[in-house]
């Protein structure tokens, strides 16, 4: 006998066209839902109250002032921190001196005035300073006699030497303000003060307040606020100041949200871009697992508190005093002053006092240039790196400044300094001719090592310089990186040992550019060090036999 099979489905069925009940989700039993609670242990919470509002207690200290190592406090002004600690004066290679030249002319110009006079009394020279640079050649054939050395009218107008030509009023001093504020310092061939040529990299101190910080840049030369620890070691300085007045003032706390977490309330249509509930963690990710914790469990929780901080100040929390809407109020010490130990301590963009030691109460916003940065092509950039076949080290100059101020590779010098290189003479009856030492290239300035205490084993990297082919001339840097001005007058340029690693370093000079909050342009040379590229061979060979030539 077949049978008849039934299918019915459980669900809620309206009577009526009204949808008005159903959609007030009416509690029918609540005795059920107190129990539920009960049995999951939400009634063993303490201090569970929301809170209402937050007390801050809080303190602003501008940053004034810095200081290079050995030298003397200078205020720090409306312009990138970098610009100001990392600037050097520019090289005055033959395409400045041009360009400042037609500044200047177009200024005259523009006056009705000539130009004759100042190009009669600061020319263009028609001798190359470097006659295998190529670019120089051309460039001096082209403007030797017909343009003004924008350089040295730029000084003897700084100066107001006796020796320079009349002008119509205001036609120098309009010519000053533009090379200063478009150029910058020109001419003195001198490094940052910041810049620390031992250590291949920029230190200083910085007082804000009665605070003195300690700034490091990183390897991309930027001074952002991981850069800056609190010098308790210098503290007070001679710079340093009061602190600032204390404020207090009460905020409103915000929910922490983010997209597509669980709205919290009942009949709150969320987001549907993100779907976080098709989130398939393994057991071993767990930074998914935590963040679907937090979403779901934690997230109402977690309260956040905006604070405006400008840039420029060491901003100080000394109290967070919390009251909830049952009028508790409830005092909330730094995560990271909790009594833990171990792993059990936290903190995020803390400014620590020094690299092991504990952390401030200061939130640094120091006036880094940050993500504006824009960036020229390296310059100049000087490779060390270590030869393991000569034993030796050797810092080479990959790249130097040519006279037109563009990035010159050196392999184009060496191969024009072998070009010209004289051939050695020997006996005609002689068989064979023995070479002390093999060539390298003109860029390989050799590193020797010096015993600074041979008890400890300390050991440092000594600058020296290799012989030309004429057997006397010494081969020395033509780059500004292994010329610092740092170094005192008569000692040699030192490297610590561990500068130089098996992998090598770069140093390069770069022109970089950035726009500060006023709306002026700021254009410096930064210095930037980075892994080098591994070990070197400079094919350097010593007591060799080779057969005289026919």
């Amino acid at each position: 006998m077949p049978s008849i099979t039934w299918w019915n489905r459980v669900e809620p069925r309206s009577q009526t066209d009204d949808v008005t009940g159903p959609l007030q989700a009416r509690v029918r039993d609540p005795l059920w839902l107190l129990t539920r609670q009960w049995q999951l242990g939400e009634f063993r919470g303490v201090d569970s109250g929301s809170p209402a509002w937050v007390t801050l207690t809080e303190r602003t200290d501008p940053l004034t002032t810095w200081q290079a190592p050995g030298g003397s406090p200078v205020p720090l002004t409306a312009a990138p921190i970098e610009a100001q600690l990392a600037r050097e004066p520019f090289t005055p290679d033959l395409a400045t001196r041009i360009e400042l030249g037609q500044v200047l002319s177009r200024l005259l110009t523009e006056l009705g005035a000539a130009d004759d006079a100042f190009r009669a009394r600061y020319p263009i020279g028609d001798v190359s300073d470097d006659p295998t640079d190529p670019a120089e050649v051309q460039l001096r054939r082209a403007c030797a006699g017909r343009a003004i050395d924008g350089v040295a009218a730029f000084q003897a107008a700084t100066a107001a030497a006796a020796s320079v030509p009349p002008a119509p009023p205001g036609v120098l001093d309009a010519f000053i303000a533009w090379v200063t504020s478009t150029v910058g310092p020109i001419g003195d061939l001198h490094d940052a003060p910041a810049w620390q040529p031992a250590r291949l990299e920029y230190t200083a101190a910085v007082t804000g307040g009665a605070s003195t910080f300690a700034v490091r840049a990183d390897d991309r030369g930027q001074m952002d606020w991981s850069a800056f620890d609190a010098s308790a070691s210098t503290t007070p300085t001679p710079a340093s100041g009061p602190p600032g007045p204390t404020t207090t003032r009460s905020i409103v706390p915000a929910h922490v949200r983010f997209k597509g977490m669980p709205n919290p309330r009942f009949w709150d249509f969320e987001d549907g871009m993100l779907d976080f509930g098709d989130l398939k963690a393994d057991k071993r990710d767990l930074a998914r697992l935590a963040l679907v914790e937090f979403m779901l469990l934690q997230s109402n929780d977690w309260f956040m508190l905006p604070v405006d901080v400008n840039v420029g100040v060491a901003y100080t929390l000394d109290s967070l005093v919390v009251r909830d809407v049952f009028g508790i109020e409830t005092s909330v010490a730094r995560a990271d002053r909790l009594p833990l130990t171990g792993p059990g301590q936290w903190t995020m963009f803390s400014t620590s006092s020094g690299d092991a030691g504990p952390t401030t109460d200061i939130f640094l916003v120091p006036p880094s240039a940050g993500q504006a940065l824009q960036t020229g092509r390296a310059v100049e950039e000087v490779r060390f790196a270590r030869d393991e076949m000569a034993n030796m080290a050797w810092a080479i100059e990959h790249v130097v400044e040519d006279a037109a101020g563009a990035p010159r590779p050196q392999r184009e010098r060496d191969a024009a300094r072998s070009g010209a290189a004289p051939a050695v003479a020997t006996a005609p009856s002689a068989p064979l001719r023995y070479q002390i030492e093999s060539p390298v290239p003109a860029s390989f300035i050799p590193l020797l090592p010096v015993a600074l205490d041979p008890v400890n084993g300390i050991v440092a990297l000594e600058l020296a310089a290799a012989i030309a082919s004429d057997g006397h001339t010494p081969i020395l840097p033509r780059g500004r990186i292994l010329r610092p001005t740092g170094v005192p007058a008569g000692t040699a340029y030192q490297l610590p040992e561990e500068s130089v690693p098996r992998n090598g370093l770069r140093v390069q000079r770069i022109v970089c550019r950035s726009r500060w909050s006023d709306g002026a342009t700021h254009l410096w040379v930064l210095r930037r060090t980075a892994p080098g590229t591994g070990e070197t061979s400079s094919a350097l060979r010593f007591d060799q036999a080779l057969p005289s030539p026919p």
